[in-house]
């Protein structure tokens, strides 16, 4: 009978123990079966970050510390997350709407020629801080889609033509019209008149009696450049006006819809030419294409650089044609070999730049740069035709 107290000291002592080692079982298993958290789970795929976890559900990438704050027991650091992880979401995650992710607003205003493939943007269902024009368009297009140089387009830019200076006759093309000045009426009495105009300002244009105008027609305003030496000069756009409201007999009420410098009161104003270049063609290679120089090169381009504009005196009548490529290069040459006395040596042709046509006359052809190696690209400039549009 002494024996039994021993018996069931031992037996407290190896429920004891029993106990103590199945606690952090018990622990492991209740992590293991904890509630789902309270807003849902999300699992990382490729290419996640908290910034796009958090616009996805919070609507607002910037709330990306939320999910991290709750998740720092699977995330170490918040700029690596990898794939198969499985972050816990706050309460109040939703799926944010996808409608805003591939809507592109575009301002048909902003082109120099009427949209006509556009359509209405969609109003959004709930309370907005911003609200589209009825004059304002949208594309929809993939966010995340092909680059806009993918998309079929001509050679050549509309607007790159356009904004082109070119060379005319002397005082500019005939049958020009004027920019009388501004519309707008001030509230503050000025001792003269206003004569530079900003984008989107209204202003009064006198065209010639043989131009009627009509609401929606859009003309180009310019001013006179330098005179050349052959007596040409060169003739500078500076924006793109649209017709409001024309008159009988009056000064007609036209919008500034575009600028490329300062549109100003007694400036010429033209009608626009007509774009007639297809998106299929391209230039093809052409070997000993014609020669000519660089005649002019706009003063704020200091060293012509790729986008800049420069004329040469290649004309309509050397066959000169909208979309051409010239090369313009420094003539294969000999040249004195320093220390060396008299000894001298043929150096290669070498190319400089590659211009594309984007404005031809009788008097000149205007290159926007699309390619440069080398930055000497100034007057007298040697330029050979080498790609030809068909």
């Amino acid at each position: 009978m002494r024996n039994v107290p021993f018996r069931r000291g031992g037996l407290l002592a190896a429920l004891l123990v029993s106990v103590v080692a199945s606690a952090p079982l018990a622990a492991q298993d209740s992590t293991q079966s904890q509630p789902p958290a309270p807003g849902g789970t999300h699992t990382v795929k490729k290419g996640d970050t908290l910034w796009d976890i958090a616009h996805q559900y919070l609507n607002d990438p910037f709330l990306w510390p939320e999910i991290y704050r709750i998740n720092t027991d699977v995330v170490e650091d918040p700029h690596w997350i990898y794939p198969n992880e499985v972050l816990k979401l706050p309460a109040n995650a939703t799926v944010a709407s996808t409608v805003n992710d591939n809507t592109t607003v575009i301002d048909d205003r902003m082109s120099p020629m009427p949209s006509t493939s556009l359509t209405e943007a969609p109003r959004p269902s709930g309370a907005t801080v911003f609200s589209l024009s009825a004059s304002r368009r949208v594309a929809t297009v993939s966010r995340f889609g092909a680059s806009a140089t993918q998309f079929p387009h001509p050679a050549v830019r509309v607007g790159e033509t356009f904004a082109a200076p070119w060379v005319d006759r002397l005082n500019g093309p005939s049958g020009q019209g004027t920019i009388v000045g501004s519309a707008e009426i001030s509230g503050i009495a000025t001792t003269s008149p206003r004569t530079r105009m900003l984008n989107e300002e209204r202003a009064y244009i006198s065209l010639p009696k043989e131009i009627v105008p009509a609401r929606g027609d859009r003309y180009l305003a310019f001013q006179l450049g330098p005179v050349l030496p052959n007596g040409s000069q060169m003739v500078e756009p500076t924006g793109v006006v649209e017709v409001e409201r024309a008159e009988n007999g009056d000064a007609s009420t036209v919008r500034i819809i575009t600028q490329y410098s300062n549109v100003e009161a007694g400036q010429g104003i033209v009608p626009i030419d007509k774009f007639m270049l297809g998106n299929e063609a391209r230039p093809a290679p052409l070997m000993l294409g014609t020669e000519g120089h660089v005649i002019f090169v706009p003063d704020r381009s200091v060293l012509p650089t790729v986008q800049s504009y420069v004329v040469i005196d290649v004309t309509a009548k050397d066959g000169a044609k909208l979309g051409d490529q010239y090369t313009l290069f420094e003539p294969r040459r000999r040249v004195l070999i320093k220390n060396r006395g008299d000894e001298t040596a043929m150096v290669p042709e070498e190319r400089v730049a590659l211009g594309q046509v984007v404005k031809v006359t009788d008097r000149g052809t205007t290159l926007i740069l699309v390619d440069q190696q080398n930055p000497s690209v100034k007057l007298g400039t040697k330029v050979r035709l080498t790609a030809r549009m068909p």
